[in-house]
């Protein structure tokens, strides 16, 4: 993070101009969008071992057709000045049917899976010129996970495993935006933390349509992950990723 903000400001900073006026006065974005990930998730017992052996992942075409419920994705942002407070929440519910990778001793497996995560973080804008930004911020979130994994029996009989939990981590981010033509540009974001869980992260990138004054189209991709021990000693990794389609309006 410290490298690429080097990297960054530089640049910001030998074409800076005045920020626009609307930067200098509250503002609010709201951002609902679609987001369609797919899954990969592996259990490890205590012991080390895999459980199924190599996990289950499944596709974004693959999820589509078995997502439980209606998800709710969407995001709000309050700035004033170089200051802006971003709250983000997802909550999704997800059934996998896979089989596993290579191996023989279990047979397919079905992972039922409902995320809710929700973040907050606090950006400070430290660069910005007439055609790009740079912010940095730090914040929390909090995540909720519900799983059943069922694994049918091959050579070792099956079995099933559950589990409930939630936590909360801190995490450090960086965001930065760029216009390459007056209707385009681009934004990636990233960030990790930990504390709840061993390790909690999430980076995105879209492509953005500046419609107007007041609304952006953006179409990218965004992925999000989390390594936690269980409460058997064992751990837990589940990432979520996949494309995502959404509406920015700025009031």
């Amino acid at each position: 993070l410290v490298a690429l903000i080097l990297a960054v400001m530089p640049a910001l900073a030998q074409d800076a101009a005045p920020a626009p006026a609307a930067s200098s006065a509250w503002r609010v974005v709201l951002t609902p969008y679609l987001w369609l990930p797919g899954i990969n998730a592996e259990v490890t017992s205590i012991t080390g071992r895999s459980i199924p052996q190599g996990g289950v992942s499944a596709s974004a075409s693959e999820v589509l057709p078995q997502l439980h419920g209606v998800p709710f994705v969407g995001a709000m942002e309050i700035g004033y000045g170089r200051f802006s407070l971003l709250a983000d929440l997802i909550t999704i519910g997800l059934r996998s049917d896979a089989k596993p990778r290579p191996g023989y001793l279990f047979g397919s497996a079905t992972l039922d899976t409902r995320t809710t995560l929700g973040t907050v973080i606090g950006f400070w804008r430290v660069g910005e010129s007439a055609d790009q930004f740079f912010d940095i911020g730090a914040g929390i979130r909090v995540t909720a996970l519900s799983t059943d994994l069922r694994v049918n029996g091959n050579r070792l009989p099956g079995f099933s495993v559950g589990s409930n939990s939630s936590h909360v981590d801190g995490i450090a981010a960086f965001r930065y935006g760029m216009r390459f033509a007056p209707a385009w540009g681009l934004t990636i974001a990233a960030d990790i933390g930990g504390g709840g869980s061993r390790l909690s992260w999430e980076a995105l990138g879209s492509l953005d349509w500046h419609v107007s004054q007041g609304t952006t189209i953006r179409l990218g991709w965004r992925h999000i992950g989390f390594d936690q021990e269980t409460r058997r000693g064992g751990t837990a990794n589940l990432e979520l990723g996949g494309p995502f389609l959404a509406a920015s309006f700025r009031f």
